[in-house]
C-alpha cells in the first residue's frame, strides 16, 4: 500500500510537468510519506477491524487518533532522507530522473 500511495504522488507530479530539483524533494520525498503512511495505517485498521481482532472502539482509541501525530515525523524523515540520497547518491532514487531535475 505505501508504495502504491508513493508511486502515485510520483505518477501525479510528473503528469504536472513540473521540473524543479526541489519539487520532487517536496511531493515526492514528503508529500508521498505524508499520504503512504495514513493510507497503510487506515488500510491495517481496516484489515484488523474486519477480521474481528479488535473492536472498532480500541483500534480508534488506541491508533487511529494518534495517526496524525505520527504522519508529519515520518514525512519530514522521508524528505531528509530523499534530500541525502539526491544529493550523495542520486542513482539509488529508481524514480529520479537526472536529465529532468538535476
Amino acid at each position: 500500500m505505501p508504495a502504491v500511495v508513493s508511486y502515485e504522488v510520483m505518477l501525479w507530479e510528473r503528469r504536472r510537468g513540473f521540473r524543479l530539483f526541489f519539487v520532487y524533494l517536496f511531493f515526492c520525498g514528503f508529500f508521498g510519506a505524508a499520504l503512504a503512511f495514513p493510507g497503510s495505517g487506515l488500510l491495517m485498521v481496516l484489515l484488523l477491524w474486519l477480521a474481528d481482532v479488535y473492536s472498532w472502539r480500541v483500534l480508534v482509541h488506541e491508533y487511529l487518533r494518534y495517526l496524525p501525530l505520527i504522519m508529519l515525523p515520518e514525512a519530514f524523515v522521508n524528505g531528509v532522507v530523499v534530500t541525502g540520497l539526491m544529493i550523495f547518491h542520486p542513482q539509488r532514487l529508481i524514480t529520479l530522473d537526472e536529465s529532468r531535475y538535476l
